[in-house]
Formats: structure tokens, sequence, C-alpha cells
């Protein structure tokens, strides 16, 4: 490769980077979650439980249920939402309890909007 098409090929790759840091310029990662200047801030565990505990969907499913329980279970980066499980514990009678998952509530770390699997 001539020495002129080598520059001509760098100048092109410098271009691409800097038109991809330009893209990326106003957004930060934090913990996972991709986030730009202008959103709100993320939502905590904690605000997102007393989202959950708000919704109408969640508060109808438990409605006269006292055996069911809704308990946080992880982060998922990839969709930038709180996962949280709605489930009872089951007693087979010998003394084995095991949990019974009834649905799957989530919480978007940047909008708040809960939403769930069934």
């Amino acid at each position: 490769m001539k020495l002129k098409q080598k520059k001509t090929l760098l100048n092109c790759l410098v271009v691409a980077v800097l038109i991809i840091a330009a893209f990326f310029s106003g957004y930060a990662v934090r913990g996972g979650i991709t986030t730009n200047g202008s959103q709100e801030p993320l939502i905590s565990v904690e605000e997102a439980t007393k989202l959950l505990q708000e919704d109408a969907t969640l508060v109808e499913e438990m409605n006269g249920k006292e055996y069911l329980n809704i308990r946080y279970e992880g982060f998922d980066s990839s969709l930038n939402r709180y996962q949280f499980r709605l489930y009872e514990t089951v007693s087979d009678g010998d003394d084995n309890v095991h949990t019974a998952t009834s649905n799957w509530y989530y919480v978007d770390v940047l909008s708040g909007e809960v939403s769930s699997e069934f």
C-alpha cells in the first residue's frame, strides 16, 4: 500500500473515531446503565419498590392474598430495569417448603414505568 493511501486510511479512521466520540459525548455509564445528561436521575431500588407497591395491577393481584410476597430479585442491565418476583411459600406437608412464582414485575430505572410478565 502506498504512503498516500495509508495516510488517507488513517485520516478516515481518525474521522470515524471523532464522529463516534461526538455521538457519545453526552452520555455517561453508571453501573451498566447508560443515561444522557437530559434524563432524570436514576430510580433507586427503594423508589422502585414504592412505585411497585402503588401499582394498580399489583395491588389488585395481591388483594386479599396475604400469602403473596414481593421480593427484589436484581437488575437487568440489558433492559435497564429492576426485577421483582411475586411469589408464595408452599409446603408439601412433609416439612419441605418451596416458593411458587405468581408473576414477575419490572420497574424501568429511567422512567419509573411498572410492567409485569403476565
